[in-house]
């Protein structure tokens, strides 16, 4: 994927098209880039992977992908210790933080509203909290003391 597909459509009145990424301003976005390699998305995930427990999260850990879909089979190849269950709680959380950045993503482009990687962090939290609720197998992560708001 060259960019996302927003960035080649015609620009609309009021609608940004910009082709950098809103959270570095340096490299070109992408899905790949935006997701996984920017350092804000990086620490996002570094802060996850503090949070969960889960050094295989932490970027600095990770080789490197071709998609988002690869890297994503990859964190879940990388769960399999933990028994099916514990794939399924990672698989979860992956997924939640790739929403939730993106919906970061979303408020800088359309809100023009930024939130710190922590910021971001606690808003996952959140997020897992009600996930868990739906049925996620998030429990372990979101039980017990916490700062979820």
């Amino acid at each position: 994927m060259d960019g996302l597909t927003q960035r080649k459509a015609k620009a609309s009145p009021g609608i940004p098209n910009d082709k950098w990424c809103p959270f570095c301003h340096v490299v070109k976005e992408t899905a790949p880039h935006l997701l996984l390699d920017c350092p804000f998305s990086r620490e996002v995930r570094s802060l996850i992977s503090g949070w969960a427990g889960k050094n295989f999260l932490n970027p600095a850990s990770w080789p490197d992908f071709d998609s988002v879909l690869c890297w994503w089979l990859g964190r879940v190849e990388a769960a399999k210790p933990l028994g099916k269950p514990g794939r399924k709680h990672i698989a979860s959380l992956v997924l939640l933080s790739l929403w939730e950045i993106w919906k970061e993503r979303n408020r800088r482009t359309f809100q023009f509203k930024l939130l710190c990687p922590p910021a971001v962090l606690l808003l996952i939290k959140a997020e897992a909290a009600l996930w868990d609720l739906a049925g996620a197998g998030l429990g372990e992560l979101v039980s017990g003391d916490d700062d979820v708001p």
